[in-house]
């Protein structure tokens, strides 16, 4: 063998060193790339949550709507025309779709006393999970009148 054949046959090819830094580079490109797909998962898991959670409100609030006024003032538990002005009434629902759980506070509106409350304020307040550590709350406020 001469000498030209050896410093041939030392050139050919890759050795380990270039081997485990493409192997080190790749991991850390399969690295990032992995923990973006999760983060989008995430993210699409708690939205589609809110999104659920925002349906349920309009469902309960559309139900509130059409069940009539004299069905919401049933929730203050006393006569109609003695319920105070700004007097609550709470209740809690779990939501069906959702991972959320619903504070509905109504509070009466009224000008004069002796008379019923002209209309009833609901605070809707959300409080859904998306995830083991994701809580979001949120608020959704609307105003149920008395139909003339």
């Amino acid at each position: 063998m001469t000498n030209d054949s050896v410093s041939l046959h030392k050139e050919s090819g890759t050795g380990l060193i270039e081997n485990l830094v493409s192997l080190a580079i790749l991991s850390i490109v399969i690295a990032s790339v992995a923990s973006s797909i999760l983060f989008t998962l995430h993210s699409n898991n708690s939205t589609r949550t809110q999104t659920a959670a925002m349906s349920e409100v309009q469902s309960i609030v559309d139900d509130l709507r059409y069940s009539g006024y004299t069905n919401i003032l049933d929730k203050f538990n006393s006569i109609y025309s003695s319920i105070a002005n700004e007097q609550t009434a709470s209740e809690t629902i779990t939501g069906a779709n959702s991972r959320a759980s619903y504070l509905i506070t109504y509070t009466a509106v009224k000008r004069t006393a002796g008379s019923n409350p002209e209309a009833v304020k609901i605070r809707i307040v959300v409080n859904h999970r998306g995830g083991p550590a994701d809580t979001n709350n949120f608020a959704f406020e609307t105003i149920i009148a008395e139909a003339a």
